[in-house]
């Protein structure tokens, strides 16, 4: 995650999170994005940059809990369940879906 000149930066007593995405969550996206169009795709790829944001610099604002130290939370048009491990300071996603409905 970087910070250019001008741009917003996290204030400097924020702590920084290192975001890992599972290879099972990878797996999943990358199924979701193979039966995507063009434009279901750039959503896709909007929302995983807004994942990896929020998780790295406002994780306390993200999510509800759930069963087995999970967190779900929601980045149209992906759901995502992930896990902190404050002790190593990362957060890794565990699991990723599409939370689209389709037009009929």
């Amino acid at each position: 995650l970087l910070y250019h000149g001008t741009g917003a930066s996290p204030p400097s007593h924020a702590l920084m999170y290192k975001v890992v995405w599972r290879q099972s969550a990878l797996d999943e996206l990358a199924v979701l994005w193979i039966e995507s169009d063009a434009s279901s795709r750039e959503a896709i790829t909007v929302a995983t940059t807004e994942i990896d944001v929020r998780l790295a610099t406002t994780l306390n604002e993200v999510g509800e809990s759930r069963p087995g130290n999970r967190r779900i939370s929601f980045v149209s048009p992906l759901g995502f369940t992930f896990e902190v491990k404050s002790i190593n300071q990362r957060v890794f996603v565990v699991h990723v879906w599409s939370i689209s409905c389709e037009k009929g």
